[in-house]
């Protein structure tokens, strides 16, 4: 399992500071965390199409590339925080 390079940027950060870190536990399959909470995973199907999936694995969307997935799934995380408070 490997970090995913884009999950490095300081933009992809919570309101605490804490960084989003995006694993790819196997080729096309990653799963993404935030301070031990999980955000969901996005698999790319065989069209080369990156699917993501929330928490409870409802599929968010179909994006054309893995980062516009992590953005989805961060923003759609961050919007659950700020509901919570």
């Amino acid at each position: 399992m490997k970090t995913h390079p884009e999950a490095d940027t300081p933009g992809l950060r919570d309101a605490d500071g804490q960084q989003f870190v995006w694993s790819e536990v196997e080729p096309g399959f990653y799963a993404g965390s935030c301070a031990g909470n999980f955000l969901g995973y996005i698999d790319q199907n065989l069209r080369g199409i990156f699917v993501a999936h929330d928490m409870t694995s409802h599929v968010i969307g179909e994006f054309s590339t893995l980062e516009e997935a992590m953005e989805s799934l961060t923003a759609l995380f961050l919007s659950r925080s700020e509901e919570e408070v």
